[in-house]
This record gives C-alpha cells, sequence and structure tokens, in this order.
C-alpha cells in the first residue's frame, strides 16, 4: 500500500499543475515514506530472528545509499529529460522493482521466518498481543527514550551544516564535508549498533545515547578539519544505533507479535520528537544568536534518554526474575 502511494504520488508530481496539487503529492510522499520505513523494520525484524541487528542495519544502509544515489541520477535525467519525464522515470522502480518484489516475496519469506524461528505459529493477534502491554512501564521508558533521541537526533542532522558554515565560519565546502562525514559514520553505527544492540539489549541501546551525549558536546570545539573529523567518528555511528534500537528492543522485550504494534508505535514517538526538535533548537538560537546553549542541551537530553533506557532495561530484568523459577 505503501509503496503505491508513493507511485501514484510521483505520477501525480509528474503532471502536477496547482500549488495544492504540489503539497498533496508532499503529503503522500511523507506518509508513504514513514510506512516503508515502518514496515522495513518490521519485515526484516521477522525475517532475521537470529541477527537482527546487523540485519536491519544492512536495510537501513540501503535507504542511505539511496539517498546518495538518487539525486546524482535525478540530476542526470532532469538535463537530459526534463524534470517531469525525470519523475515519472524515477517512478519506475517502485511499479517494476519494489511492488513485485514485496507481492511475490515478503509475504512467503515471513511465514517460513516465523515457522523456522519462533516455534509454533501463535494464535494471538498482534493487536491482543499488544492490548496486553500497551500501558506497560517497559514500553512508556522506550516511548520517552525514543522520543527524545529522536529529538536529538533530527536537530543534530537539521543544524549541523548551519553550524558549521554560519556559526563557526568554516565555509560550505567544509561544511558539506563535515555533514557528509556523520553520514558516511552512521552507515558503520548501523551494523556495529545494530550488533551490540542485538548482544546487550537495551543496555547497548543505553549505551549509544550515552556516547550521543558526549558527541554533541564535541561540536563546541570544531574550528577546523581535524575536530570534525573526530565529531564524525565519535557522534556519527551513534545515529545508527538510534535507527536499529527501535526493532531490535520490540523483539527482544515484548515478543514477534506484539513487536509489529511496538515498532510502530516506538516508530511514531521517535518521529514526533524529530518533529519538535528542529524549531526548538532554531528558536533558542534565534533567542541566543548562537548554538552552545542548543547543543548543551541536546546533550542533556541525549543523557536522560540513556538514563530512561537503563531503567527499562532494568525493569525488564527484574520482571525476567520475578517470572522464572524460583526467581532466579
Amino acid at each position: 500500500f505503501c509503496a503505491v502511494m508513493a507511485g501514484v504520488a510521483l505520477v501525480m508530481f509528474a503532471n502536477a499543475t496547482t500549488l495544492p496539487m504540489l503539497y498533496l503529492v508532499g503529503a503522500l510522499l511523507g506518509f508513504s515514506a514513514l510506512g516503508t520505513t515502518t514496515s522495513m523494520k518490521i519485515f526484516v525484524s521477522q525475517w532475521f530472528a537470529e541477527g537482527q541487528g546487523v540485519a536491519v542495519g544492512i536495510a537501513f544502509i540501503g535507504l542511505s545509499s539511496a539517498g546518495v544515489v538518487v539525486p546524482w541520477l535525478t540530476t542526470v535525467a532532469v538535463e537530459a529529460y526534463g524534470w517531469r519525464n525525470s519523475v515519472l522515470i524515477m517512478s519506475a522502480g517502485i511499479w517494476f522493482v519494489a511492488l513485485p518484489i514485496l507481492l511475490w516475496g515478503a509475504r512467503e519469506h515471513v511465514r517460513s521466518s516465523a515457522r523456522a524461528e519462533d516455534g509454533p505459529a501463535v494464535e494471538e493477534s498482534p493487536a491482543e498481543a499488544f492490548r496486553s502491554i500497551r500501558f506497560s512501564s517497559a514500553l512508556i521508558l522506550l516511548l520517552c527514550s525514543n522520543f527524545l533521541i529522536g529529538l536529538v537526533d533530527e536537530s543534530v542532522a537539521t543544524h549541523l551544516f548551519l553550524f558549521l558554515d554560519r556559526e563557526v565560519q568554516l565555509g560550505a565546502g567544509i561544511a558539506a564535508i563535515g555533514f557528509s562525514s556523520v553520514m558516511l559514520m552512521s552507515n558503520v553505527g548501523k551494523i556495529g549498533f545494530g550488533w551490540l544492540i542485538q548482544r546487550f539489549s537495551t543496555s547497548g541501546a543505553a549505551f549509544c545515547f550515552f556516547v550521543a551525549a558526549f558527541g554533541v558536546l564535541l561540536t563546541l570545539p570544531v574550528g577546523g578539519l581535524g575536530t570534525i573529523i573526530l565529531l564524525a567518528l565519535v557522534y556519527g555511528p551513534t545515529q545508527g544505533g538510534f535507527l536499529v534500537n527501535i526493532p531490535v528492543l520490540s523483539r527482544q522485550i515484548f515478543g514477534p507479535v506484539a513487536m509489529i504494534r511496538v515498532i510502530a508505535v516506538m516508530t511514531t514517538a521517535f518521529n514526533l520528537g524529530a518533529a519538535v526538535g528542529p524549531a526548538g533548537v532554531g528558536y533558542l538560537f534565534d533567542a541566543t544568536g548562537s548554538y552552545r546553549i542548543p547543543f548543551i542541551l541536546l546533550s542533556g537530553i541525549a543523557l536522560v534518554a540513556a538514563f530512561l533506557m537503563v531503567l527499562c532495561g532494568r525493569l525488564v530484568r527484574r520482571q525476567l526474575r520475578m517470572q522464572s523459577p524460583q526467581g532466579c
């Protein structure tokens, strides 16, 4: 459904003649992008019970790679065929690649994976499984933690280029190198932190958030290419961990059935934080004339997110001890 929505939106975009139609296209593309990202987390998590963290990380590297390749391909196509024809050409990837793969292969893979990895079929529906844990303390802590880390993630991503270009006055060229370096290192984190969170669960996620808090503070001494590289090496990989923690922890803590709804809800919380953060940082910049105070606050918010993740881990471990024989 999300893929069809994106394909239809691109066809509408190629034929857009009014501003309201352009707004509608933007809304459809936004809904489809968020839905596709959430669905991908669910699919990959169902396909791979073992090595889920690394598998999800690799899938997100595919998204990052598209973000690098597609703008270049679009530019070449626009120069050769015009923008309307280029949009139709780019939509062909949805109609002739994505949709056939999803319709033909995804459902069968989910069924076979469920049999092979998760044991006997579970009659409980995702809605029923989620209903039993939707007000649990563990889920509330995870939602709050991911809301805060989503706020940090999008705030840094939105304002980092402006910070390097205008406040530090390194120029657009160096700022672009710095921003691209952070994005490149995020791909390393998608696999590295994917494995770490898969292995150490909430402790791995909390470590990722603690590193992010320190990484945000590394923006303060930035003054040249060397400090930018240090920032990219420390903070960049944590962005990968932000994305991977949601599907991995959803499955580990709540199981493969409730996971489907939990991933959607946690992704919503993350995106709400991502929607609030950049505007708040922009307001603080306008009020103070500097990114120093906003970035210090973002570091503190990341620390709070890490602390909530630690609390969640302790709560889950306590519940497991209570449920195990003789509290062992």
